[in-house]
């Protein structure tokens, strides 16, 4: 009888230890990596979404990036942007499905983001402009959801830009963001 008013008091500790959010350069479990400011708060969002840091901070020529069980996460100093992206699985009446999500937030302000969309180096499903008043972005960020034609066995490679409508076309002054690889 005794085991079972432990019960709760066991897994009310469970709760908290598995979904109190980590704090800036904090290992969240045993095992995982630290994780960095700018990913941190990225990560304190959806830790269930992106799961363990698998590998600490890498730099590259144009900014860093970090590797999750399920994700990855670049910062791009140049465009003044994180830019994050996890895959996850869903069940429906046709059975299991993939999908991929990416989320990007910027510190300054555009009258549209192009996204891209490439699959194993080749571009998929080409080229979309997303406006801040259609729902999906602001002018500063947007998070993007793709449920359709995603498999396993692939490597996914999300980029986006801000951009200016002109009469001639788009202005992009920074160009294409460090892209995020999603692979699984």
């Amino acid at each position: 009888m005794r085991a079972l008013r432990a019960i709760p008091a066991v897994i009310a500790a469970l709760l908290i230890t598995t979904l109190a959010p980590a704090a800036a350069n904090a290992a969240p479990r045993a095992g995982c990596q630290e994780i960095f400011p700018p990913f941190a708060q990225r990560w304190n969002e959806k830790p269930w979404a992106y799961g363990c840091a698998i590998a600490p901070v890498a730099a590259t020529a144009d900014g860093s990036y970090q590797n999750f069980e399920r994700g990855q996460m670049v910062s791009s100093p140049r465009h003044g942007l994180v830019i994050s992206g996890f895959w996850s699985h869903y069940w429906d009446s046709s059975g299991m499905h993939y999908r991929i999500d990416f989320q990007w937030g910027h510190r300054y302000r555009y009258d549209l983001w192009q996204i891209q969309l490439h699959r194993d180096n080749t571009s998929y499903q080409g080229q979309w402009e997303c406006f801040p008043n259609d729902g999906l972005c602001s002018s500063t960020g947007g998070i993007f959801g793709f449920y359709y034609l995603i498999e396993p066995g692939h490597s996914y490679q999300f980029r986006v830009r801000g951009c200016y409508p002109l009469p001639s076309g788009r202005h992009c002054p920074e160009g294409l963001t460090i892209p995020v690889w999603l692979w699984f």
